[in-house]
């Protein structure tokens, strides 16, 4: 009966912790944070694309390309909603409610993966729930539309049945029927899934079960070839300086790797070793710790530093002291998770460790449990007064990153859900409104826009529009060893607006891709200096924005 009862609060518990996480979500969740992103206009564009019949294509664009960057599963499941609710943007409260629900059903699955498994125990699950669900910076991306957390959640599911796979007899080849196709919806849901599906199959090979594995790797083989071989034809050629960008992955990587090469004059080694070493510094080193435990800019230095110290220690000891034991699925797909995020570029910050996010705090969680026990035991020992002294100096350590942690998350929650208001009024950003609806007002719909944010742009106005920048910059810009010279920027703005036939171009004062190393050079100061090609027609009235019409020939 003792035991029941107990199991009856820990779900208890586990459904407050819930409940109150759900309420938090709800009460920063605003539709007006939609498009300042960037990947969000890219799904809710697509979605717009498979709702109205024009396939799945990215129509925002003037010569509208099949997408063959993001899988597409959530766009599909975008384009659901869109279908029930047509009216735009009124239905991106829905959209980011799909995220929320993501988010929450990842964590309830979290603490049965990691509880059934046993990976930690019920309160040590609890408490990696709890952790996760406050933690600010996961409520940040969880009330995006992004497909992250619904693969999070999906390929939690995955992992929990892969392990319970290899002990199943009596059921499994439905078992592994579903796990192959939950690899596969994963895979189609953010192609870095792929890492679930290569961890399933090694962790088999480890273990010497190759024959087992090979249903469910064959089912999802079949996603993986399906999504590979759609993509190569429908992957067009078109004469923009961005076309390659949306290509796919591994040409734009490619393109990536080129366009650093150009701008360090590096070879390509040491092109590939400043992109790996500077995503290990920012992600595995950086992004960990600020991710899992939500820090907040404003520490003081040597407590923000000593926070992270503290905690990469306990993660890492944890896992290795979990490994140690057994080599197990968990561990694995964390090393190939985190192994290729370490090569891609654009990944070295905190959205890519809340996907991870619970069992990484459960390597910390366990390694605390470990540490508090040891302290307790010592003060309780009949030892020596300088090691009860030592190890109360260590317990108040502990007590005190705790409460800084708790502290740290709770301000930065109120924070966040101070600047919201309940009315959640549909509408663009703030920033962007006025530039909107003189657009909307004064140009033609068959006009093109040339600006940052440019899928945002088309769904609020309709135009087709294009970065007005390179993707390539963008996405290279912590790899980069000098800033691209002014003249470069201009000239790869230039041949965009040209290439594009573009009508008006958007600039933003705070669009940090427009800057310069060299005081007064911008975008913005050389568009003013050529009022032959560019003409202002607009410019908001606290000066942040400005509209001009391009005249610029075509070649």
């Amino acid at each position: 009966m003792n035991r029941r009862n107990g199991a009856k609060m820990k779900i208890l518990i586990l459904i407050i912790v819930l409940a109150a996480a759900s309420l938090l979500y709800i009460r920063v969740l605003d539709p007006r944070t939609f498009g300042a992103y960037g990947d969000d206009g890219v799904y809710v564009t697509t979605a717009k694309a498979l709702a109205t019949g024009h396939g799945y294509r990215i129509v925002s664009l003037p010569y509208e390309p099949s997408q063959t960057l993001y899988p597409p599963l959530y766009p599909f499941l975008l384009s659901l909603i869109w279908r029930a609710f047509p009216k735009f943007p009124e239905n991106l409260t829905a959209m980011m409610l799909l995220t929320v629900i993501a988010t929450l059903s990842f964590l309830v699955l979290s603490y049965r993966y990691l509880v059934r498994q046993k990976y930690a125990t019920e309160y040590q699950a609890l408490i990696v729930v709890f952790l996760a669900a406050i933690n600010w910076r996961t409520m940040s991306w969880s009330t995006l539309v992004l497909s992250d957390m619904l693969c999070a959640a999906i390929s939690v599911a995955g992992l929990y049945l892969a392990e319970k796979y290899e002990t199943e007899e009596r059921r499994r080849w439905a078992i592994g029927s579903v796990l192959g196709i939950i690899m596969g919806l994963a895979f189609l849901t953010r192609t870095s899934a792929i890492t679930l599906i290569v961890a399933v199959a090694a962790y088999y090979m480890v273990r010497r079960r190759w024959r087992r594995v090979l249903l469910p790797v064959a089912i999802a083989g079949v996603f993986v070839i399906g999504w590979t071989v759609w993509c190569s034809f429908n992957r067009g050629s078109f004469p923009d300086a961005n076309s390659e960008y949306y290509a796919g992955y591994v040409r734009c990587y490619s393109e990536c790797v080129n366009y650093l090469q150009a701008l360090n004059g590096a070879s390509k080694l040491m092109t590939f070793a400043r992109m790996i070493g500077t995503n290990f510094a920012l992600l595995g080193i950086g992004s960990v710790p600020v991710g899992c435990l939500g820090f907040v800019d404003g520490l003081p230095p040597i407590v923000f530093l000593s926070l992270i110290c503290l905690t990469l220690v306990l993660i890492a000891g944890g896992s290795l002291r979990q490994a140690g034991k057994s080599v197990r699925l968990l561990h694995i797909y964390l090393i190939l998770y985190f192994a290729l995020h370490m090569l891609l570029p654009g990944s070295a910050y905190d959205r890519y460790v809340t996907s991870v996010v619970p069992f990484l705090l459960v390597f910390l969680v366990t390694e605390l449990d470990v540490l508090t026990s040891a302290v307790r035991a010592k003060m309780k020992s009949p030892g020596s007064a300088i090691g009860k002294i030592g190890a109360a100096f260590v317990g108040t350590a502990l007590l005190l990153s705790i409460g800084l942690v708790l502290f740290s998350n709770g301000s930065a929650l109120y924070q966040l859900s101070a600047s919201y208001s309940f009315k959640k009024a549909a509408g663009p950003p703030r920033e962007f409104a006025q530039a909107i609806d003189w657009i909307n007002t004064h140009t033609d719909p068959s006009d093109v826009l040339v600006c940052n944010l440019d899928q945002m742009y088309y769904l609020y106005t309709g135009r087709k529009a294009t970065a007005s920048y390179s993707l390539f910059m963008l996405t290279t810009v912590p790899y980069q060893t000098r800033q691209p010279r002014f003249d470069e920027q201009a000239n790869e703005f230039l041949k965009i607006a040209r290439e594009n036939n573009g009508g008006y171009l958007v600039l933003n004062s705070n669009d940090f891709k427009y800057e310069s190393e060299v005081p007064g050079e911008s975008i913005e100061a050389f568009v003013e200096k050529s009022p032959q090609m560019f003409a202002r027609v607009f410019r908001t009235e606290d000066g942040r924005s400005a509209i001009y019409r391009i005249n610029i020939t075509a070649d």
